[in-house]
């Protein structure tokens, strides 16, 4: 069977597939929802000052604006204290603002599930046994969501400079890691098992204080580089985005963080798979071959990863997973207690209830897992809102790259590929409480989010 025919037949068997047809209607999929939000009370006021907009030099500059705060914000988070990267934020919520009142607002399939996620998080907040510590963490992931929102508008149409500043950020990071694996870098007992052969290795951190949140900050630029350096037409920015996805790939695995690796591990596969459908056949083999002897190199040749790689499925014998373990237990009696709306969002809210189940010697800052942490500040309807999110996210994500020409389909399956990446590495750990973070994760659910409106007027 040639290949055409088997798509056909995929696609016929999808078309009649129950669990497809589930899919398609939970995430809108092919839906156009721009005329629903023209109609609806609450979106209709948007684009209302069009008129005050033409003649005020304020809003004549909005899209360099917005572009501006978004290069500023991807140019300097891994250098400067969330207040900083707050205040930035702050800003792009006042730019936003000013667009919804010059601009009809944009509403896509993602934008509905992100607005789903807000509501019950502000539900949560306002159900919070610590109501005012609650607020500003309802208030901050506000900032992050508008942040999202504002993304998706400057990603349209200034794609490529987002992109650049990311990378460009990404290499000087890189390279102070780089020298910090070369000279030393002083590293926290904790960081590593004191008992085990790991104990004096060097675990680099960059700009970012710490390995976990370093691995993190690079996961996205492995396949975005990847991608850069396939769709950029000239070779200056090809070689950059290959470089610079080389070293943020050979930079995690100097992190030593296990959920950094287990990522990666993820993104290599997804990058294979765009590989062997968008690249020409005679670069397919090497591509392959390439990626798995790195990686098999990698394991067998560099004894701290062996046993740093062993040490994820030694259990309670590691003091890393041990306490990790140690504080699950506690949350699922936090959960039990607060089962159904949560203790309310943000990483303040989690520091004040804690203490009252904490085991003597494991206290916590937060949950160490993403899907847990969502679970004990929004209950299980916040979890199965957000689990609606990210099935709205991908399926559309996974969509686009399937049906799209292959230049834009690099673009969105890098951000498919490291919103995943993310998200493997937050089940063991709690990373996206730092702006630096989670900024990245809207940073790939807008990519995606700004390839909607031309896709669903094209069909």
């Amino acid at each position: 069977m040639t290949s055409k025919a088997a798509s056909l037949t995929s696609a016929k068997w999808l078309k009649s597939s129950w669990l497809f047809r589930i899919i398609q209607q939970l995430t809108l999929w092919g839906t156009e929802t721009q005329n629903w939000g023209q109609a609806s009370v609450l979106t209709a006021w948007s684009g209302q000052g069009k008129s005050w907009a033409q003649s005020s030099w304020l809003c004549r500059g909005l899209d360099t604006s917005a572009l501006i705060w978004a290069v500023v914000l991807f140019g300097i988070a891994p250098y400067v204290d969330t207040p900083v990267i707050g205040a930035i934020l702050t800003v792009g919520l006042v730019l936003w603002l000013l667009l919804l009142l010059t601009r009809p607002l944009r509403l896509t399939p993602i934008t509905f599930a992100v607005l789903a996620f807000w509501g019950i998080t502000s539900v949560a907040t306002a159900c919070s046994p610590v109501l005012m510590t609650s607020i500003r963490g309802w208030s901050l992931a506000t900032l992050y969501l508008v942040g999202f929102a504002l993304l998706s508008r400057v990603l349209e149409t200034r794609r490529d400079w987002v992109i650049a500043t990311y990378l460009v950020t990404v290499g000087i990071v890189g390279l102070e890691g780089l020298h910090q694996w070369r000279d030393g870098a002083q590293a926290l007992a904790t960081w590593v098992d004191q008992e085990s052969d790991l104990r004096d290795t060097t675990r680099i951190y960059s700009y970012l204080g710490n390995p976990n949140l370093l691995a993190a900050y690079l996961l996205p630029a492995v396949p975005v580089g990847v991608s850069a350096a396939v769709v950029w037409k000239r070779w200056p920015g090809r070689i950059l985005g290959a470089v610079i996805a080389a070293l943020a790939a050979f930079c995690i695995v100097l992190t030593y963080s296990r959920g950094g690796w287990l990522a990666l591990g993820i993104e290599i596969i997804g990058l294979i798979i765009l590989g062997l459908r968008y690249l020409p056949e005679r670069l397919r083999l090497g591509l392959v071959t390439a990626v798995v002897g790195i990686v098999g190199l990698a394991v067998t040749l560099v004894p701290a990863v062996q046993l740093r790689f062993a040490s994820i499925f030694s259990g309670r014998g590691d003091s890393s997973n041990n306490f990790r373990i140690n504080v699950w237990s506690t949350i699922f009696e936090m959960i039990h207690d607060y089962f159904w709306l949560g203790i309310g969002p943000g990483n303040k809210t989690f520091e004040a209830i804690y203490p009252y189940y904490q085991k003597a010697g494991y206290n916590a800052l937060g949950a160490y897992s993403v899907p847990l942490e969502t679970w004990i500040e929004l209950g299980i309807i916040g979890v199965l809102v957000g689990l609606w999110l990210l099935l709205t996210i991908w399926v559309w994500g996974i969509g686009l790259w399937a049906t799209m020409e292959p230049e834009q389909a690099w673009w969105v399956g890098a951000a498919v590929i490291f919103t995943v990446g993310l998200l493997i590495q937050g089940l063991f750990d709690t990373v996206w409480y730092r702006p630096q973070i989670q900024t990245l994760w809207w940073l790939g659910v807008a990519l995606i989010n700004s390839y909607i409106p031309n896709a669903t007027q094209q069909k």
